[in-house]
């Protein structure tokens, strides 16, 4: 699954929801009082970062440390290159199932989710 509605998912795999998405399910599953949220999944992002040549056009950017290269060209991508209609439209179905219009977005690479 793309999306992982907080209150529905039964495991909290790091490597497919990032720590942070792991640690609200953890406490959701001990009765901890969490907003309603969503995880757009590690797989996902990969799909759609494979689906637009991410790796194809940064590596080489990243192979010369041209750090503001890739910032920029990641930039770029992510704006220019829309949704799969399975992602956005699963996005969308499950912002509407929020009990609330307003929400928070928060994104980390899952690398920065891991003990140092």
């Amino acid at each position: 699954m793309k999306i992982l509605q907080l209150d529905e998912a039964v495991r909290s795999d790091s490597a497919e929801v990032g720590g942070k998405g792991s640690i609200l399910i953890q406490l959701l599953q001990l009765g901890m009082a969490v907003p309603d949220g969503m995880v757009i999944t590690t797989s996902a992002y990969e799909e759609q970062a494979v689906r637009c040549g991410l790796n194809e056009k940064i590596f080489p950017l990243i192979e010369d440390q041209d750090w503001e290269g890739v910032e920029r060209t990641a930039l770029e991508i992510f704006t220019s290159c829309p949704l799969d209609e399975e992602l956005s439209s699963a996005l969308r179905h499950r912002y509407h199932r929020m009990t609330t219009p307003a929400v928070a977005v928060r994104s980390s690479a899952t690398i920065e989710d891991q003990a140092e």
